[in-house]
């Protein structure tokens, strides 16, 4: 799924849109229990992980979309959306600085970062 506008869309669409990065130039859609839409910067998340590096490269049709639409929306499927704002917060230097989490809660970040390869940037 492709969404050709970013920031300019429909007040119900910017209304569900979390900015991560307000210069970002892709949205990630996380659908879980929930969904949660997230403005992300695509430069960052290949810096990060070697996963999206992949996925955002030229041998995927999501890698294509980044280049070829102005940014376009990528589903990512069985994440938490939770725990995925805390990994991509932390990514992008955003976040809450909250300094209390739970032993689970962490323990799923730490399950996302594996699947993601992204613990040494964080």
């Amino acid at each position: 799924m492709t969404e050709k506008i970013c920031g300019h869309g429909k007040p119900a669409e910017q209304q569900d849109l979390e900015s991560l990065d307000p210069g970002g130039d892709l949205i990630l859609s996380i659908e879980g229990q929930t969904t949660r839409r997230f403005l992300v910067s695509s430069k960052v998340l290949t810096l990060a992980s070697p996963v999206f590096a992949n996925l955002l490269g030229p041998n995927f049709r999501e890698g294509r979309q980044v280049t070829e639409s102005h940014c376009p929306t990528i589903c990512l499927h069985d994440d938490d959306p939770v725990c995925m704002k805390t990994v991509l917060e932390i990514l992008h230097y955003q976040g809450d600085g909250e300094d209390q989490m739970n032993a689970e809660r962490l323990a799923f970040i730490a399950v996302h970062c594996d699947k993601y390869i992204c613990t040494t940037a964080l």
